[in-house]
């Protein structure tokens, strides 16, 4: 067992904090010790006792506490992990090249239900208002002069945010990446509010925009709140018709949008993008928002439009590692409903959380996803 990351991977995270991938849970210790302002030499980090501690795990066949979340998507097998997507794509690597994962800035238009405060200011803001208490990261400034010495070795670049952009510190980077004349393959994380036509369009490298899509119509424009679902359709098409630009979608699943799959893989399937990828949704206190939250006389009907939607993608003509891989993320939700017991402390938690959101950004969950008020009881 391995990780291409702990090897090649460079991660810098808004507030300053220099790792080998974006999920790379850090105690206080690391974080004191690995700030990216501080750092002259990328090799001493590599070479250092956490990392080397984390490669001779792997190599014994052993996880690291720092990479629990691989560890718990990989055991539940709902979609690819950080690790296994890793692996996928960047095994062809030589000794020196480097995967640089980036978030410039956490400043974003949309405050989407399942983000955190720390990843957007904007939910960062609600959360305020609805005085919820959350650990507050400064948005630093980050010293990037480094990243000019090794350039060269930069073959992908992901750049997520807040949203890149709309984010006056990712567009910085965009404009470093152009005035360092780099050619790199790069993968950008986007809500597909806003689009950066002319970077898209004379960036000489490839460019995958990934749109984070986790329902269609209405019941989108609750949950990532900020969303015109015609807006995003039309900068979807605008991309996938960009001769240098591969469409893909990551669906971010959790009860919010559990009765809505339905629709949006109805909606994928008439024209499949290159890759569709599924993840997990995390609370603000890291538990992950699971099917236990769903009231157990809601689940048999919720459960049937689940299984149509796998029967679909059965008949479907898309790929079938793509297939094989949708289906099991579907199939782990379906799973879960049926052997999950119902936890009335974590639901009621759900439901306040819902409540107070909804208070401070003027909504009301009833018009946007009806199916989920019900079995929150939110009148």
């Amino acid at each position: 067992m391995e990780c291409v990351f702990i090897k090649h991977g460079i991660a810098i995270k808004n507030e300053g904090i220099l790792l080998p991938c974006c999920t790379f849970h850090s105690s206080n210790e690391y974080i004191q010790k690995y700030q990216v302002n501080n750092i002259n030499n990328i090799d001493s980090w590599r070479n250092g006792k956490e990392l080397s501690t984390i490669r001779n795990n792997f190599q014994n066949g052993q996880w690291s506490p720092e990479c629990i979340r691989c560890q718990e998507i990989e055991s539940k097998n709902r979609g690819d992990s950080v690790r296994l997507n890793g692996a996928n794509s960047y095994s062809h690597y030589l000794d020196n090249d480097i995967v640089l994962e980036i978030r410039p800035g956490n400043t974003c238009n949309f405050a989407c239900q399942t983000c955190w405060p720390q990843a957007s200011s904007r939910v960062s803001k609600y959360y305020k208002d609805a005085e919820i208490e959350f650990n507050n990261i400064v948005d630093k400034n980050l010293n990037l002069d480094f990243l000019s010495d090794i350039k060269n070795q930069i073959k992908d670049i992901i750049i997520l945010g807040g949203e890149p952009f709309y984010d006056k510190k990712c567009l910085s980077f965009l404009k470093f990446i152009t005035d360092s004349n780099l050619d790199s393959n790069i993968i950008i994380f986007t809500n597909g509010s806003v689009l950066d036509k002319n970077f898209l369009e004379n960036y000489p490298g490839k460019i995958t925009l990934v749109f984070s899509i986790d329902a269609v119509g209405k019941p989108a424009e609750y949950i990532r709140f900020g969303t015109v679902w015609n807006d995003i359709i039309e900068n979807y098409e605008y991309a996938k018709h960009l001769l240098n630009i591969e469409v893909r979608v990551n669906i971010t699943t959790s009860p919010y949008n559990y009765f809505y799959l339905y629709e949006l893989v109805a909606w994928l399937l008439n024209d499949w993008p290159s890759v569709v990828s599924f993840s997990e949704a995390y609370s603000s206190a890291g538990r992950v928002l699971d099917e236990s939250i769903i009231l157990p006389e809601h689940r048999s009907a919720l459960i049937s439009k689940l299984e149509v939607t796998v029967e679909n993608l059965k008949l479907s003509t898309v790929e079938l590692g793509q297939k094989t891989n949708a289906i099991n993320a579907i199939n782990s939700i379906i799973l879960q409903l049926k052997k999950s017991n119902f936890n009335k402390s974590a639901n009621l938690k759900f439901k306040q959380f819902v409540e107070k959101m909804d208070t401070v950004k003027g909504i009301s969950i009833n018009d946007y996803c009806p199916e989920v008020a019900e079995t929150l009881s939110i009148k």
